[in-house]
């Protein structure tokens, strides 16, 4: 029944999606169109797939149509997929729809804030909790050419009651990948970077020869070591999630116990983060669906898949082989809260840096750049999104002036984005590393004028040696 529910005709699936669109609850995102496209419909509180709502004349309204890299052509590729909130013992799932009989009644009706091709934020209530939901897709490379995408979901919550709030989300994804004809799919568990990585595949066994896939990441608040992830059967997962089960930390079918599905099956999969809130306090959950080709991306892949540090003290150090690093390749890491970084690195020299945009901060008086090319420190204005190319490759420099009444929040990964480059690679392992510059902040300000710590940063660093057409500017602006 559940395969009989994915076939329908091309243009009855067109126009579903047209009537998704205008609802004023859902938005289509798409990264546009080929290989390693995506085309999802999601709602305003994040679910999205073939089946959410459970009626079936509306049964592809909601799906995530991927393009594969290589000859597949692009079909959908999940059949649920939502957030469960756990609260008092009872979980209920975040969707304008329905998932087995139950959506979330005791939330309020998502409003929309943004709406564009491809990103979507919408705000809700649940019960004294203020959710601000930021949806976004974007593609995923290998060097210049993509190899998949990318949803984003960043749920900000906030306690505006005066009691704490004790709380669980779980990520839950039932994924029917049909390139191969079948929706028994296999699957597995990875870490990549630091980052806990649940999927599942066309195939299953070796994942060296896997050929499509669909995974999730979940981040925030406490991930737990007793009931963290399931990967398990369509309908026990489900309803292990929607009945407010414990995770059993187990890998249905993987019977050499190496962290892979040893025999397809109808693949499900959940991962649970906890969180308790102060009155008044805020927190970040962030959740990733992957979308691409073989295993997934290895850490560093994406914005929103990072290299996560060695090492959790200052300065923050990030460890890549050499041979890992080809040009035109970006790599993606994520450090811990500052106003400003000096970065170093070994093994290698830094060529460029790229500032990020507007869209990504809104920081419109852009930032300095401070680097000695041998005869004393220079200091060069950098606008937002501009690319600054070095004189002559450096080891070190600086990157200050990141606008402190921004109240950038500091456990958003993806608050502040500031690209490298870098040539001159050696044998070996490239070590880089970045040493925050913190914010001096009164420990005792007067009422009302608390200025919070600016965010967490990221950076990139692409391996080029060649960047025609990029130029450099200079502009006035007044130091603090």
């Amino acid at each position: 029944m559940k395969s009989l529910m994915k076939n329908i005709s091309s243009f009855i699936l067109v126009l579903c999606i047209t009537l998704l669109g205008a609802n004023s609850h859902a938005a289509v995102l798409t990264t546009g169109s080929g290989d390693g496209s995506l085309t999802v419909n999601v709602d305003g509180f994040g679910s999205f797939g073939s089946s959410v709502d459970g009626v079936l004349a509306d049964q592809e309204t909601g799906d995530a149509f991927y393009d594969p890299v290589g000859v597949e052509n692009q079909a959908g590729t999940v059949f649920q997929s939502a957030v469960a909130i756990g609260m008092n013992g009872v979980r209920q799932w975040l969707t304008t729809g329905t998932i087995s009989g139950s959506g979330a009644p005791t939330a309020s009706t998502p409003v929309i804030e943004f709406q564009s091709s491809d990103t979507f934020v919408t705000n809700f209530s649940i019960g004294d909790l203020l959710v601000r939901l930021t949806q976004t897709v974007s593609p995923t490379f290998d060097g210049m050419v993509q190899t998949g995408s990318l949803l984003n979901q960043v749920y900000a919550i906030s306690n505006v009651g005066q009691v704490a709030q004790s709380f669980n989300f779980v990520r839950y994804l039932d994924g029917d990948l049909q390139f191969d004809g079948s929706i028994d799919d296999g699957g597995g568990r990875l870490f990549l970077g630091g980052n806990e990585v649940l999927y599942e595949t066309d195939n299953s066994g070796n994942p060296a020869f896997e050929t499509t896939f669909v995974g999730i990441t979940a981040t925030g608040g406490i991930a737990p070591e007793l009931g963290r992830f399931a990967i398990g059967a369509f309908d026990d997962v489900r309803e292990l999630v929607g009945s407010g089960g414990e995770l059993p930390n187990t890998i249905v079918g993987d019977t050499d116990n190496d962290g892979f599905i040893d025999t397809a099956y109808d693949v499900t999969v959940a991962l649970q983060n906890l969180f308790s809130l102060a009155p008044g306090e805020e927190v970040t959950y962030t959740t990733q669906t992957l979308f691409g080709n073989s295993a997934p991306p290895l850490p560093g892949a994406s914005e929103s898949l990072p290299l996560l540090p060695t090492n959790d003290t200052t300065p923050f150090e990030f460890q890549i082989d050499a041979a890992d690093i080809t040009e035109g390749e970006t790599i993606w890491i994520d450090p811990d809260l500052a106003v400003g970084y000096t970065y170093t690195v070994t093994g290698a020299e830094f060529s460029a840096v790229v500032a990020p945009s507007l869209a990504s901060v809104a920081d419109p008086d852009g930032y300095f750049v401070l680097v000695d090319f041998g005869m004393g420190e220079q200091q060069i204005a950098l606008a937002a999104g501009e690319t600054l190319i070095f004189d002559q490759p450096v080891s070190s420099f600086q990157i200050v002036g990141i606008s402190e009444s921004l109240a950038l929040d500091p456990n958003n990964p993806t608050a502040f984005v500031t690209g490298l480059m870098f040539v001159n690679v050696t044998a070996g392992t490239v070590v880089a590393t970045m040493d925050p510059i913190l914010a001096m902040v009164d420990p005792t300000p007067p009422p009302g004028s608390e200025v919070p710590l600016p965010a967490a940063a990221w950076f990139m660093i692409a391996g080029m040696a060649a960047y025609g057409g990029m130029s450099r500017r200079r502009k006035d602006k007044s130091t603090s």
